[in-house]
């Protein structure tokens, strides 16, 4: 009896305290994840409005700038305000506009390398939209080098070609910065950086009428301040949106 008693105990030993559960009897817990919950409209109209905003806000501005200069320069004189309509409209159809759609082209490139998290191919899309770029102002600054005669043979009067031919060779620095500054506002605008171009351009337009006067009228150099104005203008904005630029790298 004693011997048979231990046997039992140690069989009771060294049996689990809980019964082993068989394969076919094992509940599986499956986790399923949710999917992620679609951005109501809402949502996707706050996003729009954040980028649109700003974007529409900086256009308003640099227009609201020309317009200044325009209302500056009629105040001269009729002729002075004819010069200046038919040289910026020259300067902008033959040269601005080519330059602003080709720098352009790097909106959607440097939008895809942000999306990837590729900084360092962003800035040689940046560095090769500059160089094609200031390659285009090259050729409207070549043709305006035959602008006064271009002018006469459309039509124009002598006094007007000469004095609008005058305006686009004084502004022809500002083309060059604009090639510039057009790929670093698309470079900016391409990550969603579009709050600080609308400081930028607050702060140009808010020099307009100041540097205006001070070219046409204390220079007197007349309506070809305006041109100066330009310069001046294009080169703040070079010198503020490469700060941005810069700031931008470094967060």
């Amino acid at each position: 009896m004693t011997s048979s008693t231990a046997m039992r105990d140690q069989n009771d030993a060294e049996q689990p305290l809980l019964n082993s559960i068989s394969d076919s009897e094992r509940c599986i817990v499956v986790i399923e994840e949710c999917p992620p919950e679609e951005p109501t409209w809402r949502a996707e109209l706050s996003r729009l409005l954040h980028l649109a905003l700003p974007i529409a806000a900086t256009g308003v501005l640099a227009y609201t700038s020309r317009l200044i200069t325009t209302a500056q320069v009629g105040r001269l004189s009729s002729l002075s305000l004819s010069r200046l309509a038919l040289g910026q409209t020259v300067y902008n159809i033959t040269g601005l506009s080519l330059v602003m759609g080709v720098s352009s082209g790097i909106t959607t490139f440097v939008g895809q390398a942000h999306g990837a998290a590729e900084a360092a191919v962003k800035g040689v899309i940046l560095q090769r939209g500059v160089l094609i770029a200031l390659l285009t102002a090259l050729f409207p600054l070549l043709g305006w080098a035959q602008v006064t005669g271009l002018l006469r043979l459309l039509g124009q009067l002598s006094d007007i070609a000469a004095g609008a031919a005058a305006y686009i060779h004084w502004a022809c620095p500002a083309l060059v910065l604009s090639a510039v500054n057009t790929c670093v506002e698309n470079y900016l605008s391409a990550q969603q950086v579009v709050r600080p171009l609308v400081l930028v351009t607050l702060t140009s337009m808010s020099l307009t009428p100041l540097l205006n006067h001070m070219f046409m009228k204390a220079c007197g150099w007349g309506f070809l301040g305006a041109a100066l104005t330009t310069v001046v203008v294009q080169v703040v904005d070079s010198i503020l949106l490469i700060i941005i630029a810069i700031w931008h790298n470094k967060r």
